[in-house]
């Protein structure tokens, strides 16, 4: 139901103007956490970028697979995955 939800809101002409400011509000709140979380960061808008991409993934997961994973225990596992990842080119 809920990646129903999202085609709808891509598909539909009426929410794109809504959804898209809805997005960068959200981007912009985030970026001040993040900046405020750690203000050394180099790059805070990557940084929200991938915070997202990793909230919305784990939104869908849950939402679709039903997991009873934690977020401390999904943190650590993509932390797993980021350590044997290869390095980029």
């Amino acid at each position: 139901m809920v990646g129903q939800f999202w085609a709808e809101l891509l598909r539909d002409p009426t929410f794109p103007g809504s959804l898209q400011e809805l997005g960068t509000a959200l981007r912009a709140g985030l970026t001040r956490l993040v900046v405020r979380a750690n203000p050394d960061t180099l790059e805070p808008e990557r940084l929200t970028v991938a915070l997202m991409a990793i909230g919305m993934g784990v939104f869908l997961s849950q939402s679709i697979v039903d997991t009873e994973a934690s977020p401390r225990e999904l943190i650590d596992a993509i932390s797993v995955l980021l350590r044997h990842s290869p390095p980029s080119p």
